[in-house]
């Protein structure tokens, strides 16, 4: 998983599963956006849950967790456009770590 450098400290491989979840879950928003997706929910329905976030950056957010399967993303094909986000089993998964680590974190 890791290497201890004695010039530099503590080195962690490239396939570390560290970095792996981090590349994934990593930054401000993956985390909130999952917390937030109660059911199906619409593109402008996660953005009321969370006014902070730009639509670029839920944009990205929200392709990056689908690219890892952890949201689908249900296109109606219809005009005007109606687009559904689910979070995915893998997804609740991910969040059931979320209070592991917050009670980890209090001792």
């Amino acid at each position: 998983m890791f290497v201890y450098n004695w010039n530099m400290g503590i080195e962690y491989k490239t396939d570390c599963p560290i970095r792996a979840v981090l590349k994934v879950l990593g930054g401000k928003w993956p985390l909130l956006v999952l917390s937030k997706l109660e059911g199906s929910m619409r593109f402008s329905a996660i953005k009321r849950e969370i006014p902070e976030i730009s639509e670029k950056m839920l944009i990205e957010t929200l392709k990056q967790l689908t690219e890892n399967k952890l949201v689908t993303r249900k296109d109606f094909k219809s005009i005007p456009p109606h687009v559904e986000y689910k979070i995915t089993d893998k997804g609740t998964k991910a969040m059931e770590a979320i209070p592991l680590m917050r009670e980890a974190l209090k001792s």
